[in-house]
C-alpha cells in the first residue's frame, strides 16, 4: 500500500487557525482505495506507518464513473501538451455530497462532451477522458501557458478591452448552447500564447434560462 494525497485540516478557535486532523487516501492492491484521519500532524514529505491506520474503503463507484462509448477517449497523455483534471479524492467523506464524487465527474464530462461537438476559441479545449479498467479516472485538457490571473500580473502590455471582449463571446456561446458558467474569475480563465482568453468550464451547468451578461 502507499499514500496517494495527504492533507491537513485546520478549524477557527479564537480568530486563529488550529490544526485539526491530517486526511491520507491510500492506494492498495489492484486498484483500492481507502481513506483515514489522524491526529497526528504529518507533513508531505514525513514517513507514514500505514498499519496504524484506522482505513476505510472507499467504492471504486463513488469516485470514477464507468466509461462510455458515447464519450471521448485521451489516447495520447503528454504532460507538454495536455493537462489531466484528476478528482482531489482528500474530499471525500467530508458530505454526503461527496461520498458520490463520480456523479460530478459525470456531469462535468457529459458537459465537456457538448462543448467539444460545439467546440470555440474561446473555450478551453476538452480532449477526451482518461480511462483506466474502464472507470474514467480523469479529464484531458489542452494545456495552456497561463491563468489570466498570472497575465494580469506580468508586466508587459496586454490589451484588456479585447480581453474582456473575448470573455464575453465565449461566455455567449455557453449561454446558446443552455449552458452556464457559474464562476467566472481570472483565475480559471487560461490565455494562450497569443494572450486570447479561453474561458474554463469548472462549474459550468445545464440551464434552462439564458442569463444576460451584465
Amino acid at each position: 500500500m502507499e499514500i496517494y494525497q495527504r492533507g491537513q485540516a485546520f478549524i477557527e478557535k479564537d480568530g486563529d487557525l488550529e490544526f485539526a486532523f491530517t486526511k491520507l487516501i491510500i492506494k492498495g492492491q489492484n486498484h483500492q482505495y481507502f481513506y483515514a484521519t489522524t491526529k497526528d500532524r504529518i507533513g508531505t514529505f514525513s514517513p507514514v506507518d500505514i498499519n496504524q491506520l484506522e482505513m476505510v474503503p472507499i467504492p471504486l463507484e463513488n469516485i470514477w464513473p464507468l466509461f462510455s462509448d458515447h464519450f471521448s477517449q485521451a489516447m495520447e497523455l503528454s504532460s507538454s501538451k495536455y493537462y489531466i483534471k484528476e478528482p482531489n479524492l482528500l474530499s471525500y467523506g467530508d458530505s454526503p455530497a461527496t461520498l458520490q464524487s463520480s456523479n460530478e465527474i459525470l456531469n462535468e464530462v457529459l458537459v465537456c462532451e457538448i462543448l467539444k461537438a460545439n467546440p470555440h476559441p474561446n473555450i478551453a479545449a476538452y480532449i477526451g477522458c482518461v480511462v483506466t479498467n474502464g472507470r474514467i479516472r480523469g479529464i484531458c485538457l489542452k494545456r495552456y501557458k497561463m491563468t489570466l490571473d498570472e497575465r494580469l500580473q506580468d508586466t508587459k502590455a496586454f490589451d484588456r478591452d479585447a480581453c474582456l471582449r473575448e470573455i464575453e463571446l465565449g461566455i455567449r456561446h455557453l449561454h446558446s448552447l443552455g449552458l452556464v458558467h457559474n464562476d467566472i474569475n481570472p483565475a480559471n480563465i487560461m490565455v494562450d500564447d497569443g494572450d486570447r482568453p479561453v474561458t474554463g468550464w469548472r462549474s459550468t451547468q445545464p440551464n434552462q434560462s439564458q442569463p444576460s451578461i451584465e
